[in-house]
């Protein structure tokens, strides 16, 4: 039948939020959302979404929230693409699934990239070292360009550390 040709609109205007499971083609959900601005997502999709222009040039004008999950290697995380063209980003979690890797150097990362930024937070799920666990506001502000009069905040709890910029 000619009804089975035809393509289907889509248009998902109260879309806030989309969790992607999996790798998938996005654009055409994304098109559709134009209020979405919450994207969980795991690192192979996200990665997926970059490689696409179009795809990549819209959660850039959108996204203000971005949860990359399924991680593996901090390598592997493209944080320089992340920080330089999503510049609406106001919350960033990353999850680390490896315990075995160690996130002390992804903290640091993330602060240096988005030291000038309006970032409000970020979430990162993982394992730190031990000395860095025990005092851990002490060496944000030790290994970062951040001193005490930076108003922060920083939570470690459950393999998450949470840092919200006051």
């Amino acid at each position: 039948t000619s009804q089975s040709n035809q393509p289907i609109v889509l248009h998902l205007p109260h879309l806030k939020r989309f969790n992607v499971n999996g790798i998938y083609e996005i654009f055409h959900l994304v098109e559709a959302a134009p209020n979405l601005d919450y994207l969980k997502i795991d690192l192979n999709s996200f990665n997926m979404a970059l490689d696409d222009i179009s795809t990549c040039e819209l959660l850039q004008k959108r996204i203000v929230n971005l949860e990359i999950t399924n991680i593996q290697e901090i390598d592997s995380i493209p944080l320089g693409i992340i920080s330089r063209q999503f510049s609406n980003l106001r919350d960033l979690s990353l999850c680390v699934e490896k315990s075995t890797v160690f996130i002390d150097s992804l903290i640091l990362a993330v602060l240096s990239m988005w030291k000038d930024k309006n970032l409000r937070s970020f979430h990162i799920k993982g394992s730190l070292t031990y000395d860095v666990s025990k005092n851990l506001s002490q060496w944000l502000i030790n290994y970062n360009n951040l001193d005490s009069g930076d108003s922060f905040h920083v939570e470690y709890d459950s393999k998450w550390i949470v840092v919200w910029y006051q």
